[in-house]
């Protein structure tokens, strides 16, 4: 503010805010950290110009350049506040999109060239923020940077507050991939509002959804980025539209107020002309000329547009939200073999949080036993592949009906896998605990 102005403080905003952001901070870092080490990755050892890198890598080392080049127009300007925001805002970017994205990027077991270049791209982004946040939050920053950066014995300053201010390099800046980053980030937003809608959670599969875009800069960026799109909101398939009429049906009623005054005694006749005709048709009609024919006896009367009142209401099977000119239309019908890989996402899902209650190391490889109904057996059975490979579970044993479950491993927990009573045991180590088993799934 103008130093003439009052300033509102809040001491308890503040350290909230503050709490919030250093906790995302260090949460990236340590995310980083963990994985380079499992791995022994070193930066100095892999060279890969940004060209060579994948999507995600290019939109944040763009959106990183961007920052720089806001913060430091607002430094020069001595605004603060602002500068700060955009740091805070670019680091809930940071790890709520590209780290979330990435993650399974850090996984594999083969040093692949996109692992390495997600590797890289997060190892410069977190250097550079500790450069760029060093005025802002000095002790974190050498932290971060001393770890990454300055005691590697590459010739770097061993101190942040030693380094140059970063400087933007526009050649890596790239208006058009934000874009349609952003395009496709809002219709993921509206596609979980939509599934929030109808109590669909998003770990269980749906058939399509359906973007209903005007400008055709949007519909480039959904073919740019469906396969993203289609990730985030766990569907097969995307298609663009233009209109959401096959996703909604119309309800069309007459102002008594406007027409009434207009039509006096004819007004009956006028009402059941109207529920004699289409309401698609009365909308067509509307959007055309702004005016419908209504039957009125052997004779028809012009109804305009503002003397009704139409209602948009979404057709069974469809989830719809919109924000502005972009419209996300989820179908919700489940076939069976959706609701199979439904299951089997609840599994992996259950298995995941156990490994983290039970302290397993990232890399630990282990067994999963589970009793369940004959339902369950299935899902898993047709996706036992996928459950292992996302579990890291050397195998995937079915021990029988729930009720005859006899937890076995290090940890074990009964769960509802929508609807379905399941106990999962699993563990490290094939013991005397694994050594009856029941069928495998």
């Amino acid at each position: 503010n103008p130093p003439w102005n009052p300033t509102r403080f809040y001491l308890e905003a503040i350290s909230e805010s503050q709490r919030r952001f250093l906790s995302t901070l260090w949460n990236v870092y340590s995310f980083y950290v963990l994985y380079a080490n499992v791995d022994g990755f070193d930066p100095d050892a892999y060279q890969l110009p940004t060209e060579e890198r994948g999507i995600l890598d290019k939109w944040i080392i763009s959106r990183f350049n961007g920052l720089v080049d806001t913060v430091q127009s607002e430094l020069e300007a001595y605004s603060i506040t602002p500068a700060a925001r955009a740091i805070e805002e670019f680091t809930d970017d940071l790890s709520n999109w590209y780290v979330r994205r990435s993650r399974r990027r850090y996984w594999g077991a083969e040093m692949t060239q996109d692992k390495i270049a997600a590797y890289l791209t997060l190892h410069e982004i977190l250097v550079g923020l500790s450069k760029l946040l060093a005025p802002f939050t000095p002790f974190i920053s050498e932290e971060i940077y001393r770890n990454l950066e300055g005691e590697r014995g590459n010739g770097a300053p061993e101190s942040v507050h030693l380094c140059d201010y970063p400087v933007c390099n526009k050649n890596l800046v790239d208006s058009e991939l934000e874009r349609n980053m952003a395009v496709a980030r809002k219709l993921v937003t509206l596609g979980r509002a939509a599934r929030n809608k109808v109590n669909i959670k998003i770990r269980q599969p749906l058939g399509e959804m359906v973007a209903v875009l005007q400008d055709s800069r949007d519909k480039k960026a959904v073919h740019e980025l469906a396969t993203i799109i289609k990730e985030e909101l766990n569907v097969k398939s995307i298609r663009v539209a233009e209109d959401v009429t096959e996703f909604v049906d119309y309800k069309v009623k007459p102002r008594f107020d406007l027409l009434g005054p207009k039509y006096g005694k004819l007004m009956r006749r006028v009402v059941a002309g109207l529920e004699s005709l289409n309401p698609r048709e009365i909308v067509a009609r509307l959007e055309d000329g702004g005016s419908v024919d209504v039957p009125c006896g052997e004779e028809t009367v012009p109804v305009l547009a503002e003397e009704l009142v139409v209602e948009t209401v979404e057709q069974e099977g469809f989830a719809i939200e919109s924000e502005g000119d972009v419209t996300c239309a989820l179908h919700t019908a489940l076939s069976p073999e959706l609701v199979m890989e439904g299951l089997a996402r609840e599994m992996v899902n259950k298995i995941q949080t156990m490994r983290k209650e039970a302290d397993f190391n990232v890399e630990d490889r282990i067994v999963t036993v589970f009793w369940s109904d004959s339902e369950v057996e299935k899902a898993c059975m047709l996706h036992k592949g996928y459950i292992m490979e996302e579990t890291l579970s050397r195998d995937l044993v079915y021990g029988g009906e729930s009720g005859l479950a006899e937890p076995v491993g290090e940890h074990s927990r009964e769960w509802d896998l929508n609807g379905h009573l399941t106990v999962i045991s699993v563990g490290r180590k094939e013991g005397d605990g694994f050594g009856h088993r029941g069928s495998e799934a």
